[in-house]
């Protein structure tokens, strides 16, 4: 356990995480977190882990039933390339 003190940051209050908790639970500067009171403590959950997509995968789920319909928009009417 770590022991930490509020900081003034502006009008708020701040505490740092050390590296050693923040390494473990794989967060840095940018992940989002929920924070709620639970029990009189300050609980911080961060988010679960944004799925990791890959082009790949997602063009091979397209199939005939779930592609939309083409749409005609009428003949080039200035430099388009088609």
């Amino acid at each position: 356990m770590q022991q930490v003190a509020f900081k003034r940051w502006g009008n708020s209050l701040a505490i740092r995480i050390s590296s050693l908790i923040t390494d473990k639970l794989n967060i840095d500067e940018n992940t989002k977190c929920q924070v709620t009171i639970e029990n009189n403590r300050i609980v911080i959950t961060p988010e679960a882990d944004k799925p990791n997509y890959q082009l790949s995968d997602l063009l091979a789920q397209i199939n005939p039933e779930n592609q939309a319909e083409r749409v005609d928009f009428g003949p080039p009417v200035g430099k388009e390339w088609i």
